[in-house]
């Protein structure tokens, strides 16, 4: 008998696991599967979308290429129809910079250079540009400060000649 009860407790135990098994594993598989179908179709719709988007990406640059080509030869045509036209330079009428306090005859010629011409120019210009113009220029305009210039040219481009010279009347050199 002990046998008996050994033999259908191992039956039991048997029906029960298929239950759990059927129950927990099986399905949770079952879904798991159902899953990962649904990601590779996923995956299989982006990569065609992947696919036209690089086609399409393809054209577009063929295009932008053939309007680049385009505009190069009509530039070309351009510049050509401008070479032959000599169109005149924009005239501007110099300012005379020694005005300022600090700039001398060869501090004016090298602000032309640099292409500063009027107080309209250098009252605009950056104090940065201002001084690299006097770096490049060498160390004997090294003690130039040009940093009230841009001050003193908004004043001047203004016909503020009353400023200026209280301005000017402040600074040493051009300095503060």
């Amino acid at each position: 008998m002990g046998w008996l009860l050994f033999f259908v407790g191992v039956l039991v135990g048997w029906l029960i696991e298929l239950l759990i098994d059927y129950l927990f594993w099986r399905k949770r598989h079952a879904t798991l599967l159902h899953k990962c179908e649904e990601l590779e179709a996923s995956l299989h719709r982006l990569q065609e979308e992947n696919a036209q988007l690089q086609r399409a990406n393809q054209e577009l640059k063929e295009r932008l290429e053939a309007c680049q080509a385009e505009t190069d030869s009509r530039g070309d045509e351009t510049a050509t129809r401008m070479k032959d036209e000599e169109l005149p330079a924009p005239e501007v009428t110099p300012d005379d910079l020694r005005k300022i306090e600090g700039i001398g005859p060869k501090i004016a010629q090298l602000l032309n250079d640099a292409g500063i011409y009027t107080f309209t120019q250098l009252a605009e210009a950056e104090i940065v540009l201002l001084q690299q113009v006097l770096i490049d220029a060498g160390p004997r305009f090294k003690l130039a400060d040009p940093s009230s210039w841009p001050e003193q040219a908004a004043l001047a481009a203004n016909g503020d000649w009353e400023g200026l010279k209280a301005l000017q009347d402040s600074l040493d050199k051009g300095r503060r």
